[in-house]
């Protein structure tokens, strides 16, 4: 199986334990292991469990996708989710499930959800709850 099959595997339904819902919201994602460089991009979708994203800028992916950011390393999130009249702030770390850079240089990732900070869970159990799309 190729590189391209093991990510379109380890990201299909079949091997996810919770629904995810699609997003447009952007997302901060700060790489621990080059000197906490944090990049900017889009929330593709979410889940309580994991999240898709991709990245923006073509020298950003260089930096984190030059080893640095492989499959099993730990990443920190931080996104902003609208919760009724109010909006959340969540953090999180996230383990790296998989990776790829894209001919347009741009590049997506799968993450796995370690841990939440402070209120992140309930937040996004807020949100998910207000999309309903939630499947418990």
């Amino acid at each position: 199986m190729g590189n391209i099959d093991k990510a379109v595997a380890a990201t299909s339904p079949e091997r996810r334990t919770r629904d995810r819902v699609d997003t447009d919201l952007t997302v901060e994602v700060l790489n621990p292991y080059h000197d906490g460089e944090t990049y900017a991009g889009e929330l593709l979708n979410l889940s309580r469990g994991g999240l898709g994203l991709r990245l923006d800028q073509r020298m950003q992916l260089r930096v984190l996708w030059a080893g640095q950011t492989n499959p099993g390393h730990t990443v920190a999130v931080r996104f902003r989710v609208p919760i009724g009249a109010s909006v959340g702030t969540i953090e999180a770390l996230c383990e790296v499930v998989w990776s790829k850079l894209a001919g347009s240089g741009r590049g997506s990732m799968g993450l796995q959800v370690v841990e939440f900070r402070a209120d992140g869970e309930r937040m996004l159990d807020d949100y998910l709850a207000s999309r309903e799309a939630w499947v418990e």
